[in-house]
């Protein structure tokens, strides 16, 4: 069973930021505060927030007091005044107020995939972005590949569910788990070991650290961050077609690995019959034993021809 991260693993881990939206502040406002906020912080939405406001020319705002929580959002003072950017469950669990009007265009967003954050001033919503993060041109091919190899593909995202279930039906997935955060995602893995499968998570970011510690096999992509690649078992290229190509390399040396012990056995055993009925000399049965290693030993190493 392969459960996939979706930001960074299944789309380019390059979102775009495509609405901002001001609700009582100009939209200037609204992403020179943002930007203020998520300044020098790692993840991709940030960056691009970031980047957006040094391309209108924007100069960023000194932020203090600022606590980052994984998954989320962000809460910092700008000028003394506390504001907060996150998700809509961050905005649940500081107890904002969200507006019908607000939730409605929440909604509208939604319903075209779009991603949103809330700009929070104290207490009161004042903005929103809206983000889009491609997915990558092979994403669809590889899950159908995975799938045509036997693979179970679950998707797995922080996205609300109705993200979720867009991504899932454009790449062909009929199992996903939406707004899952760090812990929760290592539950998942947990909760699919418990049914006796044997679990890979792929991912690249930060908060699929618990999780890549969690699965039977760890993957991270080459370009993740250096918490992933340091917890993964494996590290592939940039490009998906590597899990499949890690997926045949995987199969064909366990296939490798089982005929070497089956012939093995086999050897042995007929060289130790033929000694126990006297059939062969102790001398012949111990060349029988040796050469089988010896020969066992070269075709293990032998690197298959490529076609």
């Amino acid at each position: 069973t392969f459960v996939l991260d979706k930001t960074g693993t299944l789309t380019l881990g390059s979102p775009a930021i495509e609405d901002i939206v001001g609700l009582g502040i100009s939209e200037e406002e609204v992403l020179l505060y943002s930007a203020s906020l998520e300044q020098r912080i790692s993840h991709p939405v940030a960056k691009a927030i970031v980047k957006l406001a040094q391309e209108k020319g924007l100069s960023l705002m000194p932020r203090e007091d600022s606590h980052y929580h994984i998954g989320m959002g962000i809460e910092a003072r700008l000028d003394g005044q506390k504001f907060m950017l996150g998700s809509t469950r961050f905005m649940k669990e500081k107890g904002i107020r969200i507006s019908a009007e607000v939730r409605e265009l929440v909604e509208r967003f939604h319903a075209e995939a779009k991603s949103v954050l809330y700009l929070v001033m104290g207490k009161k919503v004042v903005g929103l972005l809206t983000f889009r993060d491609p997915l990558r041109e092979e994403a669809k091919d590889v899950v159908s590949e995975l799938k045509r190899r036997g693979k179970e593909v679950i998707l797995c995202t922080g996205d609300n569910e109705g993200i979720a279930k867009h991504i899932a039906k454009e790449l062909g997935i009929e199992r996903y788990y939406a707004r899952t955060f760090p812990p929760e995602k290592a539950q998942i893995v947990q909760k699919l070991k418990e049914e006796g499968r044997v679990v890979a998570f792929v991912g690249d970011g930060v908060n699929d650290s618990p999780a890549l510690s969690s699965a039977d096999v760890g993957i991270s992509l080459r370009g993740g961050t250096d918490i992933a690649i340091e917890v993964a078992d494996v590290v592939i290229g940039d490009s998906l077609w590597h899990l499949v190509d890690a997926v045949d390399v995987a199969e064909k040396t366990v296939k490798k690995l089982r005929n070497i012990y089956t012939t093995n056995a086999l050897v042995n055993t007929a060289g130790l019959l033929g000694a126990v009925f006297g059939l062969t000399s102790p001398t012949l049965s111990t060349l029988i034993n040796n050469g089988s290693v010896l020969l066992l030993g070269m075709y293990a190493i032998k690197k298959p021809v490529r076609r």
